[in-house]
């Protein structure tokens, strides 16, 4: 999509009261390559353009393809209304793998990627894709994974098990029994759980902004704080596209719960 179609759209629906905006592709950091454009580039127009109160959260953005551009992009996160959220995949945590899954990318390069954005970017939210059980992964190598997700802390990971993908290289490889990698899918599950837990538990006591987007499945407001961290706020009926003030007062691996300050 061009960006003048990209910027007028998300004007027209601010204009109408619209909150929070989604930038979404396959390959977000790939955007403009094949049209002279650049994702900085867009979302400079764009928060020049658009004005009001609302929220972009940027979507997934390969490693390879976000190293090219983060230099430019990571001074954008100055202004509020971007969500301070990446999702950068790393897929897994030892080299070798990474070249058999065709990546373009080392461990070290993605470590210093993260570096980069958390240097430029501060407090943040950094999530994750992780592979286990690709074919020519052996228990050292998953066990590089699990040291990877305790070295980056990341906020949320996701964890799928490889399955074959005909016309790929790793379809001829030999692979991983089902019951390996259903082991090392729980153990990588739940370690993310655990930092997770951890990641949130400094949440604690800090006073932020929550933009309210809707209610929990309990019918408490919930809503996102600018690392699109959830909070649920208990007893609290609030109106969808508010910006409330709330002191988080208790976390778990998967939200943050907190209380409404006037």
């Amino acid at each position: 999509y061009p960006v003048r179609l990209i910027v007028d759209a998300v004007k027209e629906a601010v204009s109408k009261g619209a909150k929070e905006v989604y930038l979404t592709g396959q390959d977000v950091a790939s955007y403009g390559l094949d049209i002279e454009t650049s994702l900085p580039k867009l979302l400079e127009t764009l928060l020049e353009e658009a004005s009001g109160n609302y929220r972009v959260r940027i979507g997934m953005m390969e490693p390879s393809m976000l190293s090219k551009i983060v230099e430019e992009l990571v001074p954008l996160f100055k202004d509020p209304r971007l969500y301070k959220y990446f999702h950068i995949p790393v897929q897994h945590g030892d080299d070798r793998v990474l070249s058999l899954m065709n990546r373009k990318y080392t461990v070290g390069e993605y470590k210093s990627l993260v570096e980069r954005v958390r240097e430029g970017v501060g407090l943040s939210s950094l999530v994750t894709d992780i592979i286990v059980g690709f074919p020519g992964e052996t228990e050292e190598t998953f066990q590089s994974t699990l040291k990877l997700l305790e070295e980056i802390m990341f906020d949320k990971v996701h964890v799928a098990r490889y399955t074959l993908r005909p016309f790929t290289k790793g379809y001829l490889l030999p692979g991983v029994p089902e019951p390996v990698k259903k082991r090392r899918s729980r153990l990588a599950s739940e370690l993310a759980l655990r930092i997770s837990g951890e990641v949130n538990r400094k949440y604690e006591g800090k006073l932020t902004e929550v933009l309210v987007n809707g209610t929990s499945f309990r019918g408490d407001a919930a809503g996102r704080t600018p690392e699109y961290k959830l909070v649920i706020m208990k007893g609290y009926e609030l109106r969808a596209g508010d910006f409330v003030k709330v002191r988080i007062t208790k976390s778990t691996p998967l939200h943050l719960e907190g209380e409404v300050v006037d």
